[in-house]
């Protein structure tokens, strides 16, 4: 019971952020005549699962995605971003190593500060909640064994949807006609990677670098 009231905490607190940004952005529009910003970015993801006890070691892979940043002043702006990411991790367990790969469609809602605001190179710091839609997982290894949990139980137990926080810092390099951007982001979950039958509580973790260009 514990548990269920705290995951709906999660889910309200993160709804709220989400709106209360939106709603910011919204009354900013009202004063100003501000133009959207959009662009996109790819780099490595370096996952793995956190919970104490677990044997796990870091699963590298790609990010790839894109972004509308919707400023609010000259230096706050909020930043709905879109992303395809390759998470998991490599697994010990019962004399047992198999990789675990899951792959997501993640929705973070960032509020962005922006340090600087003039010349060629403005550094910023961001934060916010995120949303993970699970669209493969598998496992490379198989087992036919009935008497302990194998990595096909793991791939069956995993959650459609995990709830996180993603925060990081970024850096805009504006050479005039073209800008580009460099960040690097620590993501945790907040919610269960896997269903109630997987032995532990485990939560996603990943630290990511990405570049990418602005319009």
């Amino acid at each position: 019971m514990a548990r269920r009231f705290f995951m709906k905490v999660i889910r309200t607190a993160m709804l709220t952020c989400i709106m209360a940004g939106l709603a910011a952005v919204a009354t900013a529009q009202k004063d100003a005549e501000i133009d959207y910003e959009y662009g996109f970015k790819g780099g490595l993801s370096l996952s793995t699962f956190h919970q104490s006890g677990l044997d796990t070691r870091i699963n590298p892979g790609f990010v790839l995605g894109g972004y509308i940043r919707m400023p609010v002043d000259s230096q706050f702006s909020v930043q709905p971003e879109l992303y395809f990411s390759m998470e998991g991790a490599k697994v010990s367990q019962n004399n047992i190593e198999f990789l675990l790969g899951l792959d997501y469609i993640q929705l973070p809602l960032l509020a962005i500060y922006q340090l600087n605001n003039r010349g060629t190179w403005k550094p910023a710091f961001f934060a916010g909640p995120q949303i993970s839609f699970l669209v493969n997982n598998e496992s490379n290894v198989t087992i036919d064994d009935g008497q302990i949990f194998t990595p096909d139980d793991w791939v069956a137990e995993a959650k459609n949807t995990v709830f996180g926080v993603a925060l990081g810092a970024g850096l805009e390099v504006d050479l005039g006609a073209q800008r580009f951007t460099l960040d690097i982001r620590y993501s945790r979950g907040l919610t269960n990677t896997f269903d109630d039958r997987v032995p532990e509580h485990i939560k996603n973790g990943a630290l990511v670098m990405m570049a990418g260009f602005i319009f």
